[in-house]
């Protein structure tokens, strides 16, 4: 979790500051479920399989006003990296959830600045929490930008006896 009124300069930064240089990178949000092949074809190259349901979830999520903020790092027309950040209506909370980027274009500062420009739309909505639920490979990555650990979660499937 980050404490927005605690937040490093880092964070504040333009996010293209972050990106090492010598790479055609543009930032883009993604708004329209029309633009979520973007995500979805990152997700495939980071994790393999389809992501097909990234088109209905995502996309059902993207027409709740003010919810859902998915922005992607494009390099050289290729979408290489993608974050999303969700709102819940009055809460000081926002969550962290999907920063990938392909392995090819790992160590360029694209995630951190993706991670930047999160920080900064959860700022300008005025939320004062940040959380994420991250891994082994973010989690270094958001430690040096301030974020601290609280606890750890993990996924469970419970089945009933029987069925």
């Amino acid at each position: 979790m980050l404490d927005l009124e605690q937040a490093p300069g880092s964070l504040l930064r333009p996010p293209m500051e972050l990106i090492r240089p010598g790479s055609q990178v543009e930032l883009r949000m993604i708004s329209e479920p029309g633009q979520l092949g973007e995500v979805q074809s990152v997700l495939k190259g980071v994790w393999g399989g389809t992501f097909e349901w990234i088109h209905a979830r995502l996309g059902s999520h993207l027409a709740i006003p003010g919810y859902l903020y998915v922005t992607a790092c494009f390099v050289e027309g290729q979408a290489a990296s993608v974050g999303c950040v969700y709102f819940h209506s009055g809460s000081p909370f926002a969550n962290l959830y999907g920063g990938e980027t392909l392995p090819e274009y790992r160590g360029r500062g694209l995630y951190t600045a993706l991670l930047a420009a999160r920080a900064q739309e959860v700022l300008r909505r005025g939320c004062r929490y940040l959380t994420i639920d991250d891994g082994p490979m973010s989690a270094p990555i958001v430690v040096r930008h301030g974020f601290q650990l609280l606890t750890h979660a993990w996924d469970c499937d419970w089945e009933p006896e029987g069925g």
